[in-house]
């Protein structure tokens, strides 16, 4: 599978779906977080933004925004969404898929919404130990992962141990990883983080013969 395959169909996705309404999983995680701070003063990175959605949601709750995406289409309309608000100062940026373009431990978080698991295992560890070096010490991160529970484990070739190319209607083109909870405890452990928050969230759609299983993991910078 080629990296830039899976960026094109990313932006196409994004860029025909246009998610507009934040995941209010990530509004409450931050509002919890810094409920007791001047939000104006706490630097966010956005990881994986795709078209700004909860970019332009917490720029609004006050946070000082970074926003990232693999894809260029991605990129181009989150920026044309956040120019659009008043004294908006939101740094867009293409990434790669393992680095992230922003300077070492200057952020005061990391939130990434259905944004990691597009990769394989070694470049997972490369992007977990990128968030962690743009993170300051004590910062941040929350991310959801799919897990091995998800109606789309499975559905696909596999391609290593729980990471499939999938042939599910929807997502034909794209690769998914599906993670339990002892291989995400290794994962962050090993690139410098503690996990002090385990949640799991499921919806069960189409008549109910689709559940979309999530793990919503909070992790602290050792």
């Amino acid at each position: 599978m080629d990296i830039n395959d899976q960026k094109k169909k990313w932006g196409e996705k994004v860029g025909v779906a246009y998610l507009k309404w934040p995941d209010e999983n990530i509004i409450r995680f931050m509002n919890r977080t810094f409920n007791q701070y001047d939000k104006t003063s706490i630097k966010v990175l956005d990881l994986g933004c795709g078209a700004g959605r909860n970019t332009v949601a917490l720029v609004y709750e006050g946070f000082q925004m970074y926003g990232v995406d693999y894809s260029k289409e991605c990129v181009e309309i989150t920026k044309e969404r956040c120019k659009k608000i008043k004294n908006s100062k939101v740094v867009i940026k293409q990434n790669s898929n393992t680095d992230i373009p922003i300077e070492n431990n200057i952020l005061d978080a990391v939130v990434a919404c259905g944004s990691l698991f597009f990769s394989n295992l070694q470049d997972r560890k490369l992007l977990i130990k990128s968030i962690n070096r743009v993170l300051k010490k004590d910062g941040v991160f929350w991310a959801n992962w799919r897990t091995t529970e998800d109606y789309m484990y499975k559905k696909g070739e596999r391609i290593e141990k729980n990471f499939y190319f999938l042939y599910t209607s929807g997502r034909e083109g794209l690769a998914y990883y599906f993670a339990t909870i002892e291989e995400l405890k290794e994962l962050y452990n090993d690139a410098g983080f503690e996990i002090y928050n385990i949640e799991k969230f499921e919806m069960n759609t189409n008549n109910l013969k689709e559940k979309s299983s999530w793990w919503h993991i909070s992790a602290k910078k050792l």
